[in-house]
């Protein structure tokens, strides 16, 4: 049995209208929904920063917020990426806790070093630059300085590309972890290029003016070394800062300290040219032998000073501490 054209268009016109119907009715529904009080956006919580910068962020998200907001509106991926541009944060995320709060989770980065260009710059331990610093606000902050940064690559909120720049908060952050001591004493940070090789060359000045040259290698391996002389130093009765400088340049762990009245220098017994600082004999034999006799023009007399084998990263206790497995010097 044939249906009639004229009925068939009838019921496909009824089934049209009342899907039209039924799509208006959701939409009018949905927009009552995000009318409706019931989901009003009434608090945002900020979680895992200092108030200061929580202040600064509820104030960040307030701005992408529409009149008479509800946690049903909100456009999440536009305020996350609001907020991971500021440039005190490292991480960021967002939850919305129905029906009435916005939870934002966020992790806060720390600054490790003031970088001195054209002006003063907070610097993260991720080598971004997070602000600028008026003079009068220095006094807040007992953290480095670094020094030899190019004004041109320093730019708020991203990272400066500075491979010296990131080795030096690399030896700035273990220090601090592993020696306060010594960290207590580093006043400034120098970064400069070599001429010939153009690599960046670190050096670590003190507090008292001592300095300590760690050259173009990565001064994280130098540590080890460097924690080695001030044991040995104190030891002997001295005081291991009252030095001109500390020079760890030389291959193969070699080190060469500048007294006021003597230079002594601990190298491989296989290093070729003569030692400066007055007479001395490399004692033993082979590659893992490091002890130097040297002429202490000051005192008069000679004493040994004895050196680190040439061995991996993680041998001795100086080494090891270094690397996390004993803790900091007493």
């Amino acid at each position: 049995m044939r249906i009639p054209v004229r009925r068939r268009h009838s019921t496909r016109f009824y089934v049209i209208a009342t899907l039209v119907a039924l799509v208006a009715v959701v939409n009018l529904a949905w927009r009552a929904l995000l009318d409706s009080h019931y989901f009003a956006l009434r608090d945002i919580r900020i979680v895992g920063v200092s108030p200061r910068l929580a202040e600064e962020l509820d104030a960040a998200v307030r701005q992408h917020l529409p009149p008479n907001p509800t946690t049903l509106s909100l456009d999440l991926q536009k305020i996350s990426s609001s907020l991971a541009a500021h440039p005190s944060l490292r991480q960021v995320s967002l939850e919305i806790a129905y029906p009435h709060a916005l939870l934002i989770r966020a992790s806060e980065r720390v600054p490790a070093a003031i970088l001195s260009a054209d002006g003063f710059y907070l610097v993260a331990r991720d080598g971004v630059a997070m602000q600028r610093l008026r003079p009068a606000e220095l006094r807040h902050y007992e953290l480095p300085f670094i020094t030899g940064i190019s004004p041109e690559k320093i730019e708020i909120g991203e990272k400066v590309p500075s491979a010296g720049l990131s080795r030096a908060l690399e030896m700035i952050e273990l220090v601090r972890e592993r020696n306060q001591d010594l960290y207590s004493r580093f006043s400034e940070v120098s970064i400069s290029q070599d001429p010939v090789s153009q690599l960046d060359l670190v050096t670590a000045r003190l507090r008292g003016g001592m300095e300590v040259r760690f050259g173009n290698t990565n001064p994280v391996e130098k540590l080890p070394l460097l924690d080695f002389f001030i044991q040995q130093q104190r030891q002997a009765g001295n005081d291991p800062f009252a030095m001109a400088y500390v020079d760890l340049r030389v291959p193969n762990h070699s080190l060469h300290l500048s007294l006021e009245h003597s230079e002594v220098h601990l190298r491989h017994d296989d290093s070729s040219g003569p030692l400066q600082g007055g007479p001395e004999k490399v004692v033993g034999e082979g590659p893992d032998v490091h002890q130097v006799d040297h002429v202490d023009a000051a005192a008069g007399g000679v004493g040994p000073v004895h050196g680190l084998a040439d061995s991996a990263i993680g041998g001795t206790p100086s080494q090891q501490r270094y690397f996390g497995l004993l803790g900091p010097v007493a």
